[in-house]
C-alpha cells in the first residue's frame, strides 16, 4: 500500500515569517503537535510543540519572534507514492514520529504519523485474520480441517 492511501490530510502549514505565538495557537486550535513551515508554498521546515517549549520558551525567546528562528530546517519528508514500509524505514532511521508528505513540486500534501501506520497495521491484521478464517471455514466444510 502507498503512503498516499493512509496519510492524514489536510496538513496545517504556515509561512516561516509567522510568529512562534501564532503557531502555538494553531496547534491548540487544531489539537496538533506539528506544523509544517513553508516558504513560497514549499516546505522549508517543521516545528513541534516540543520545539516551541525547548527551543523558545526554555531559552526565553520572544513569542513574537518568527517561527523560522526555532524550526528544524533539514526536513525529512516522503512521497505519497512511497510504499508504507519504505516510509516506516525512513521514519525509524531518522527517529521521527511524523513524516511530511510532499508532491513532486515539494508542496505539502499530507502527513504520515505513527498513528496512521498503526491504524494501517490494524486494518491489515484484521484482513489477514479474516482471510485465514474464510480458508479455515472452507476446509471444515470439505471435511478436511488442517491443524
Amino acid at each position: 500500500m502507498k503512503v498516499g492511501d493512509v496519510m492524514t490530510t489536510p496538513v496545517i502549514t504556515v509561512d516561516e515569517s509567522e510568529s512562534i505565538e501564532n503557531v502555538a495557537k494553531l496547534m491548540k486550535e487544531y489539537n496538533i503537535g506539528t506544523v509544517v513551515i513553508t516558504k513560497e508554498g514549499k516546505i522549508s521546515g517543521i516545528v513541534t510543540d516540543r520545539d516551541i517549549v525547548i527551543r523558545a520558551v526554555a531559552n526565553g525567546i520572544d513569542p513574537k519572534s518568527t517561527i523560522k528562528n526555532i524550526m528544524t530546517r533539514n526536513v525529512v519528508y516522503g512521497s505519497e507514492k512511497m510504499d508504507i514500509l519504505e516510509a516506516c524505514e525512513l521514519m525509524g532511521k531518522n527517529k521521527i514520529r511524523r513524516l511530511p508528505i510532499v508532491s513532486e513540486d515539494k508542496s505539502v500534501v499530507g502527513m504520515l504519523s505513527i498513528a496512521d501506520v498503526a491504524q494501517y497495521i490494524r486494518y491489515l491484521s484484521c484482513w489477514v485474520l479474516d482471510e485465514i478464517a474464510k480458508s479455515r471455514k472452507k476446509e471444515i466444510a470439505r471435511g478436511r480441517p488442517s491443524y
